[in-house]
């Protein structure tokens, strides 16, 4: 009803306007009188109509019964909250397993310990849980099946609340020397077992890297590239997954659907049998990840690649690490395999092979049914 008040207000002044000027030629001895009242309706209908105009072309309500200045306020106070309004951010993307980020922070920050002080490296881990708990820090999880296999595990991935962290805590032994299956089934751990209102627990953890690294800023001077020089020589190598990444800008295609993953594997293996590829790993030896970690980098034979293969499922997991780049074979026996982990290759030539050579190993491969 207010959006016609105007419309019904300019009918009523021009309707009184008229009846003025037809009171003139009725009555004309008040004649002067009638042309006074005549043009104060003339001017009120105007001033009606423009509101009217106003009302119709603005499709806005205007308000009964409020004042103007009430009005004015009001919409002054929206504009101010529109305003302020926070812009939605962007979520953390979880890429790192809870292993991985403990590596990282040890690798950076504290590299001097060692590998028998458990009091210091478990502050790693107490850290973690007072950031999750403040916020800071996006943990993910599973909830606890503990009646399925690792590989049944049918519940997804989700953000585990900070006041879990309030009575949960992290195991860290297991993460510290765990392997890859022990670090996935690893579960939150209560303080105290036997309390009652403990929540349920995570396992398969998972970080953002991103927040990682805003809460704990690499501090080494060779930051992001990890590249080394070997000592004979002056052989810059670099992590095969930065050679990885580079392979995109010649084409190739790591798709689900495309085998460009195999035969670049495949392209690899030929070039460092033939000598055009040096690649350097650490001899996968060990028990526990973290005395693998410790391994020096030794440049592998070229005849390494008649009977290995490189890990090419590793290239599709956005949480796999540097040990996780590794070779293996299932032509040797297992008691005589001497795998190797943390692959690098030469940068130089590496490249220089992507660039000219790599190309006339694609479409090799046919996909079977």
């Amino acid at each position: 009803m207010g959006r016609f008040a105007p419309g019904i207000s300019t009918l009523f002044w021009g309707a009184l306007g008229g009846a003025a000027a037809g009171g003139q030629v009725i009555y004309p001895e008040y004649k002067l009188v009638w042309q006074i009242v005549f043009w104060i309706c003339i001017g009120l209908a105007l001033i009606s109509a423009l509101a009217w105009t106003y009302v119709v072309f603005r499709r806005k309500p205007v308000a009964v019964g409020v004042p103007t200045s009430r009005r004015s306020r009001a919409m002054r106070q929206e504009r101010v909250v529109e305003k302020h309004v926070p812009q939605e951010t962007a979520s953390p993307l979880r890429d790192m397993n809870m292993q991985a980020a403990f590596n990282y922070v040890k690798d950076e920050h504290f590299c001097d310990i060692a590998d028998d002080d458990i009091d210091r490296r478990s502050a790693i881990f107490d850290a973690f849980r007072q950031a999750a708990r403040d916020g800071t820090l996006t943990i993910w999880g599973r909830p606890d099946s503990t009646h399925l296999a690792i590989n049944q595990w049918f519940k997804p991935l989700e953000k585990i609340p900070p006041e879990h962290w309030r009575l949960m805590g992290l195991e860290y032994t297991r993460y510290m020397f765990g392997d890859e299956k022990t670090v996935r089934q690893t579960t939150t751990d209560p303080d105290n077992p036997h309390r009652a209102d403990n929540p349920a627990s995570y396992l398969d953890l998972m970080v953002s890297r991103a927040e990682l690294v805003k809460l704990w800023p690499p501090k080494k001077s060779e930051r992001g590239t990890k590249t080394r020089r070997s000592p004979v020589g002056g052989t810059e190598r670099i992590p095969i997954r930065e050679f990885w990444e580079e392979a995109p800008k010649y084409g190739w295609q790591f798709t689900q659907e495309s085998l460009d993953i195999l035969e670049l594997c495949h392209g690899i293996k030929q070039a460092c049998l033939d000598g055009e590829i040096e690649m350097w790993g650490r001899p996968d030896r060990n028990l526990f990840p973290s005395l693998t970690r410790d391994e020096l980098l030794v440049k592998i034979p070229p005849e390494h690649w008649k009977d290995y293969k490189i890990n090419v499922g590793v290239f599709r997991n956005p949480a796999a690490v540097d040990l996780d780049y590794k070779s293996y074979s299932l032509r040797v026996p297992e008691a005589d395999r001497q795998g190797y982990a943390d692959l690098h290759v030469a940068k130089g030539s590496a490249l220089r092979w992507l660039k000219t050579s790599a190309a006339k190993y694609r479409g090799k491969m046919k996909r079977t049914t």
